[in-house]
């Protein structure tokens, strides 16, 4: 989907826009970022990083999670 939008929004509404999201949609969304930002990425260390991110998420994107953080 090559689709462009745009929504003028502040990081602190974007954010509570993805925390209402359903927990399969937070992951989807996730897979699509990293799956985007490693294809227009060359750098081998970046590479990694998103390669590590896409398992790490399944610890990060879960409610036990943002309990955690949700006071920060």
């Amino acid at each position: 989907m090559d689709t462009q939008l745009f929504l003028p929004l502040k990081y602190n509404q974007l954010l509570e826009l993805i925390r209402q999201l359903p927990m399969k949609e937070k992951q989807s969304l996730f897979s699509y970022l990293l799956k985007e930002n490693v294809r227009k990425s060359d750098d081998d260390a970046t590479l990694t990083h998103f390669a590590s991110e896409n398992t790490l998420a399944k610890d990060w994107l879960s409610e036990e999670e943002d309990k955690a953080w949700e006071n920060l």
